[in-house]
């Protein structure tokens, strides 16, 4: 197939350059181009290779894309009774084809062992947000309000969220032992939104040792915590969902949860969990906002004391939520 389109593309240069008396006769005559020059000639061999190794590689993986249509299909009819948004439908099911993808190159295992635990995967993961699902919230006084935003829903709500606590000080609350209470009776279908860092954002004294917010040491520290979260959730078969610190009206304290921000991103990361980013909800560009125009009105979004969310703040952030977790609960 290579030489092939090696052969096509010498043959399309010979064919060109053979022409060219004829296209200066043309031309003359008719004051018009007719003839590719160099610059034409690469840029289209380029294309037609490009096209031919398209080809090639769609010839190669002919199998692969059978099944892979195969197990889109299963799932194009399954997302039919969901209650999903129809664009949030269209969206899942691209991110549902990049996972098979990406998990049908990855996994070494026999291709039909491979497609059963991709099906299973998927199904673990797709969240609905019907009176069949409970959502769990747990964090720090952002998340209690944030818990106002699922009034409207059909959901079932528990939240345990609790003012001024975090994951750094178990003395003052221990939230590993928290959660573990609470999953031990938890619906089979539910989820955990998880909400920390607000209060977390200073130095310790750990194992007789000084650590200062933002060293190296610190960030480790944190992420022992976080994933102490994770691995809870883990042993109880539970998705969990971690929500990022929203942007802050004072400049410090904003760039204190910006160094959290980058923890928790990068711990949902390696716990295959999904990180989601609430500020491209309300804040501009990672800038705090107080309020914005929706519908010629203006709608306040923060608290005066420019870190909680107002109660309408709150409703746009669980809206922002249900959507990407919907549309992609994948990490």
């Amino acid at each position: 197939m290579r030489a092939f389109v090696v052969l096509s593309s010498v043959f399309l240069l010979l064919f060109s350059l053979l022409l060219y008396p004829f296209c200066n006769y043309f031309e003359a005559k008719y004051q018009k181009f007719f003839f590719l020059d160099g610059t034409k000639i690469y840029n289209l061999s380029k294309e037609i290779f490009a096209k031919q190794e398209f080809i090639y590689n769609k010839s190669k993986n002919k199998n692969f894309n059978k099944e892979i249509e195969a197990v889109l299909k299963k799932y194009d009819d399954e997302l039919k009774f969901l209650k999903i948004k129809e664009k949030n439908q269209k969206i899942l099911k691209e991110n549902i084809a990049k996972v098979l993808e990406k998990k049908y190159r990855q996994d070494k295992i026999k291709k039909e062992e491979n497609l059963k635990n991709l099906a299973k995967y998927i199904n673990s993961k797709k969240v609905v947000f019907d009176e069949n699902l409970s959502v769990i919230l747990i964090g720090d006084s952002i998340m209690h309000g944030i818990g106002w935003g699922f009034s409207n829903k059909k959901v079932k709500v528990e939240n345990i969220a609790k003012s001024s606590t975090g994951l750094v000080n178990k003395k003052f609350f221990n939230w590993q032992d928290k959660l573990s209470q609470a999953l031990q009776n938890a619906p089979k279908n539910s989820i955990i939104i998880a909400h920390f860092g607000t209060n977390d954002g200073y130095s310790i004294n750990h194992n007789g040792q000084r650590l200062k917010f933002g060293s190296s040491q610190w960030n480790e520290f944190y992420k022992s915590r976080v994933n102490e979260i994770y691995n809870i959730s883990k042993k109880y078969d539970k998705n969990i969902f971690w929500l990022e610190i929203p942007c802050m009206k004072k400049s410090n304290f904003d760039k204190n949860m910006k160094i959290i921000n980058k923890i928790l991103k990068a711990s949902a990361k390696e716990n295959h969990a999904k990180f989601i980013e609430i500020n491209e909800a309300i804040c501009k560009n990672d800038e705090y906002l107080q309020s914005k125009i929706i519908g010629n009105k203006k709608r306040i979004l923060r608290s005066d004391d420019g870190i909680h969310l107002s109660t309408f703040g709150a409703k746009v952030v669980v809206e922002f939520i249900i959507e990407e977790i919907e549309k992609n609960p994948f990490n």
